[in-house]
């Protein structure tokens, strides 16, 4: 157990990783190869972070259409991602540095499915960390509580609190009854963040990582 008994738990994409291009543009290309319309980036923009089934309502789709795409777009992501091709905020590598230095336990709990969030990882500055991955495999994506219920179980004792960007994750979080801080680094911003129940919010990773760093009581003033 870790001695200060807290366990930080991240959303993925818009808050640890922006893949906004990465997604958009190999969906774009899997809808296009089908025969699918792509969609302007600014969609994407707004709405990465949500579930892939978002990302495609847009079209009519039968069941086996709709999973012909999703199995065409991950294969392809997940080879993008395995070759590399992630972008980490600034600061997050400083931020997760600091507070495994503290002995802070660290999570992910996103929307991605676990394999993926796992290879995002593998394969880019995040793997020198030890992180729990905790995916949403076959059961609802926030704001259900459940992707961060399950990461809270594995580490009983400890006092959870989340950082994400999109107004979900603080819905999530308020399912789950621990604190969030904002990132605003997507469509939402601080003032949506925090009307929405933030306890803390910030423009970017790279604003809260550099508090962070000056204030090193920031990670228990969030449960105050």
């Amino acid at each position: 157990m870790p001695h200060q008994g807290i366990l930080a738990i991240f959303d993925l994409d818009g808050t640890l990783v922006d893949s906004v291009v990465q997604i958009g543009t190999i969906l774009n290309y899997s809808r296009k190869s089908r025969g699918y319309s792509p969609l302007p980036m600014s969609f994407y923009r707004d709405h990465v972070g949500l579930p892939l089934e978002f990302l495609i309502s847009d079209l009519d789709l039968s069941s086996r259409e709709k999973d012909l795409l999703i199995h065409s777009f991950r294969k392809d992501l997940s080879k993008d991602i395995n070759q590399g091709n992630i972008h980490v905020f600034d600061g997050v590598v400083d931020a997760l540095d600091f507070l495994e230095k503290k002995n802070v336990v660290l999570a992910l709990a996103t929307s991605k499915p676990s394999e993926i969030a796992s290879a995002v990882c593998q394969n880019s500055s995040l793997k020198r960390f030890h992180i729990h991955v905790q995916g949403t495999d076959d059961f609802p994506a926030k704001p259900s509580p459940e992707v961060i219920d399950r990461v809270i179980q594995k580490f009983p004792g400890t006092r959870a609190f989340m950082v994400g960007d999109r107004i979900e994750d603080i819905q999530a979080t308020a399912a789950a009854n621990i604190p969030c801080v904002g990132i605003a680094a997507g469509s939402h911003t601080e003032l949506d963040l925090e009307l929405m129940g933030a306890t803390l919010t910030y423009l970017n990773f790279t604003k809260f990582s550099q508090e962070l760093l000056t204030n090193p009581a920031l990670f228990t003033s969030v449960f105050d």
